[in-house]
């Protein structure tokens, strides 16, 4: 299954989905340096948009989208 990742994060979702649906992320949503920094090495062939509001979509089953923890670090 193809996967689309919004607010990655650090990808835990994204970990999360691919072994429970046996699929492959294809692309990340997320806007926060230290976490695009994490995505690519973790992901580094997915390809990553950083607005949500500017983002058209792709062809796929499962769109996944993290919780903010802002305000639960």
């Amino acid at each position: 299954m193809r996967i689309v990742s919004l607010f990655s994060g650090v990808g835990g979702l994204d970990i999360a989905c691919e072994r429970a649906f046996n699929g492959k992320t294809i692309v990340q949503v997320e806007r926060e340096p230290f976490a695009l920094r994490v995505l690519e090495r973790r992901w580094p062939d997915v390809r990553r948009h950083d607005d949500v509001m500017t983002y058209r979509g792709e062809d796929c089953e499962v769109i996944a989208g993290g919780f903010p923890c802002t305000d639960l670090s």
